[in-house]
């Protein structure tokens, strides 16, 4: 996310939040497996798997928020394009 939050447009951004949901699901199958294997106490993981969901809500949440501004932005170039407008 740090890296990505760097880059110029939103919809770079929003692959190296893809990126992170993806690991922290990964991570939430790992904490499970973890669990089950009997390495992980089972309050330790229900204290880290409520804090992992929180994390994936807010990336989800971000990801939804860049995803409907990119599509915005799509849009208004596709409605630029078809009236013969430069897009950039």
């Amino acid at each position: 996310i740090a890296e990505g939050s760097s880059r110029r447009r939103d919809k770079e951004f929003l692959q190296f939040l893809s990126y992170a949901f993806g690991s922290a699901k990964e991570l939430e199958v790992s904490l499970k497996l973890s669990t089950d294997l009997g390495f992980l106490d089972e309050e330790v993981y229900n204290d880290f798997s409520e804090e992992l969901k929180k994390f994936i809500g807010k990336v989800k949440t971000l990801m939804n928020y860049l995803e409907k501004e990119v599509g915005l932005k799509k849009e208004v170039a596709m409605a630029r394009i078809s009236r013969g407008e430069r897009v950039w």
